[in-house]
């Protein structure tokens, strides 16, 4: 009697062995499903963290270019503004003239007698007329500016390839 006893408690416990294999075997396999589905989100996190990194390094690109085009626009604008505060110093100074082209019709004398010359100096704008002069040459000058400083924006900000 004691061997078949004996035969049933190796029976018993090649059971036991068996089914502590099959459950560490299916757990095994089911950690192993967990940690596969967990690096599968954890590659697709990295390539969004990639993705990310890439866009802020592009819009720190675009932010610098911007920031350079701003300073070569107002670089160009105070330059052409120095130019026209210098002309307006001639201007008001007297060296520098500004021509209007006109002309003047001669008048229609009733008397057979001879022309004559009438004043001989130059034709000068008025003071006023001279300062809208300028007024209005800032004005182109800044509106110039700002559409070449808009259009170099529109190239490097809102026509960038996405």
């Amino acid at each position: 009697m004691a061997e078949p006893m004996l035969t049933k408690l190796k029976f018993i416990t090649l059971a036991v062995l068996v089914i502590l294999l099959i459950a560490s075997s299916s757990l095994l396999y089911v950690k192993t499903v967990e940690l596969d589905s967990a690096n599968n989100k954890l590659s697709e996190a990295n390539l969004k963290i990639d993705s990310y990194v890439k866009s802020q390094e592009l819009q720190k690109q675009r932010i610098e270019m911007l920031a350079e085009i701003g300073d070569q626009s107002a670089k160009e604008l105070k330059i052409a503004h120095d130019e026209i505060n210098h002309l307006a110093d001639q201007l008001r100074a007297g060296p520098m003239r500004v021509y209007v082209k006109a002309s003047c019709p001669k008048p229609v004398s009733d008397s057979a007698t001879t022309g004559s010359v009438g004043d001989a100096g130059a034709a000068q704008l008025d003071e006023a007329a001279r300062e809208d002069y300028l007024h209005f040459r800032r004005m182109i000058v800044d509106n110039e500016r700002q559409v070449k400083y808009l259009q170099s924006y529109i190239k490097t900000q809102c026509m960038v390839a996405q």
